[in-house]
């Protein structure tokens, strides 16, 4: 996945969020061999902390393409509109500090974000 920066939506969702430290995210995910994994980079996802290998920092300038971080949905309905069979939505949270970006396609950009074990459980049982 590639985000293309929204600015005007990156700037409006900090300013809307500036009181929130944590923030809920959801991701597409495989369920493979009993691991968690991304749709299209295979990295596997893990209870805890997981980072990226970004070190981009807040994006507010049109059309930059992101490429590196943790791509993730800010709310539910956007991720079940492009889950497909196969993958799982997960909940995760994300540091408003650790935001990249808002992109184009209803997407969101973190450096890292934290899965619950609980989460990660009800997941690998879908």
């Amino acid at each position: 996945m590639c985000a293309l920066v929204d600015a005007e939506l990156t700037k409006k969702y900090v300013n809307k969020k500036k009181n929130t430290t944590y923030v809920k995210v959801y991701k597409r995910l495989t369920v493979d061999n009993n691991k968690l994994l991304a749709p299209f980079m295979y990295t596997e996802y893990k209870p805890g902390i997981n980072k990226s290998n970004s070190r981009a920092k807040l994006q507010t300038k049109n059309s930059a393409e992101i490429n590196r971080g943790i791509h993730v949905y800010p709310n539910k309905e956007d991720a079940s509109r492009r889950v497909r069979g196969w993958e799982v939505i997960v909940e995760m949270k994300a540091k408003i500090s650790d935001l990249i970006c808002l992109g184009s396609c209803d997407e969101a950009v973190f450096r890292k974000v934290e899965l619950s074990q609980k989460e990660y459980d009800r997941a690998l049982k879908q």
